[in-house]
């Protein structure tokens, strides 16, 4: 029997363990910059593990520069030579399981997000265009859907947007943003999950199709207030959230 390259020496948590037991399929199947990755339910049958765990290994490698995600698409290798955003110099996002610190993020994102949006509607391709849409129609699907994790659609969503600035360092910000938050708050309700949990999936739509709509109009000032207005409103929904549990 073939034996896995992994050998942990103590007792890991299933993530650990799948995220070492990934990096050592990458190495021992010599996969190259640009190969791809087998698909996240692939990957959940090869390492007997669930979908959670699987999306926490892969945004770990991801940060750590091992692998990128082309969203809609899927993981493949990463180029070595280009050096993540997360090893950038002191830049610290602080423990995101702290409820001050998810709303410093999200106050981060409104500054940087509202631009990408205004950038987007002036100069999104109609294929990026398009890809906004179908990424807000996942959206729309996994919010609808109790069995679906609305918290992956709703970063792609954001990822579509950011690519439509075709400013790729929007792009990593985003990503880097968005992978610091997955690793530490992925069960906390932050992102779409929130407005889930509030019984809010109406209005947190109508929030993605103003944002859609704008862009898709080619209207900048529109596109900057829609995102603005939808970021604002999450850290609302967030601050909402999190009284609501230490209540209880």
């Amino acid at each position: 029997m073939t034996k896995s390259p992994f050998h942990p020496t103590r007792k890991a948590s299933l993530t650990e363990t799948a995220t070492e037991r990934l990096r050592a399929q990458i190495k021992t199947e010599n996969l190259s910059p640009g190969d791809p990755l087998p698909k996240e339910k692939d990957l959940c049958i090869q390492h007997d593990v669930s979908r959670t765990v699987i999306r926490e290994a892969l945004a770990t490698l991801k940060a750590d520069g091992l692998v990128i995600a082309k969203h809609g698409v899927g993981f493949f290798v990463a180029d070595p030579s280009r050096k993540p955003l997360s090893d950038s110099s002191g830049f610290d996002l602080g423990n995101l399981k702290n409820v001050s610190s998810v709303l410093n993020v999200l106050e981060l994102r409104i500054g940087v997000e509202t631009e990408a949006a205004a950038l987007a509607a002036q100069r999104r391709s109609p294929a990026q265009e398009a890809h906004i849409q179908e990424c807000y129609e996942r959206l729309k699907l996994a919010l609808e859907s109790e069995e679906l994790d609305s918290a992956q659609p709703d970063h792609a969503f954001h990822h579509a947007v950011a690519e439509a600035t075709n400013n790729p360092i929007y792009v990593d910000f985003l990503d880097y943003i968005i992978d610091a938050a997955l690793k530490q708050v992925f069960d906390t309700g932050y992102g779409a999950n929130e407005a889930r949990r509030l019984d809010k999936i109406d209005i947190l739509l109508s929030e993605h199709r103003e944002i859609v709509d704008a862009i898709s109009d080619k209207d900048a000032d529109r596109a900057y207030g829609a995102m603005r207005e939808h970021l604002e409103k999450s850290a609302t929904r967030f601050r909402q959230l999190s009284y609501h549990r230490s209540a209880t």
